[in-house]
């Protein structure tokens, strides 16, 4: 649904975004005074269904949805090096990693 502007106030279900990554963040009920817009950061299309270790991010501009990987959070291991990783950022695993930690420091990967 597009966003209509109204002589007439309006409540209506706004989806929330991050404001540096248009990230989905939450939803909620907007008030929504007389010949005014959208709150800043917030669209009322909603989001696709969010598979587990997947964000929802907006595109304002084609005012469409798309899914990417999201890891944050999680703690994996280097498979040439065996060192710890915390992932920050969205997006794939890199390629070198795996979440099982090793057993000691002969323990190879195959």
């Amino acid at each position: 649904m597009a966003f209509k502007m109204s002589n007439e106030p309006q409540t209506i279900k706004i989806f929330n975004l991050r404001s540096d990554t248009n990230e989905f963040i939450g939803a909620g009920d907007a008030y929504i005074p007389p010949h005014t817009g959208l709150p800043a950061n917030c669209t009322d299309i909603a989001p696709p269904d969010i598979p587990a270790s997947h964000i929802a991010v907006f595109d304002a501009e084609t005012e469409t949805w798309s899914l990417h990987e999201d890891h944050r959070g999680e703690t994996v291991y280097d498979t040439t090096t065996g060192n710890q990783m915390y992932i920050s950022d969205p997006g794939p695993l890199p390629e070198n990693v795996t979440s099982v930690s090793p057993g000691g420091e002969y323990q190879k990967w195959d």
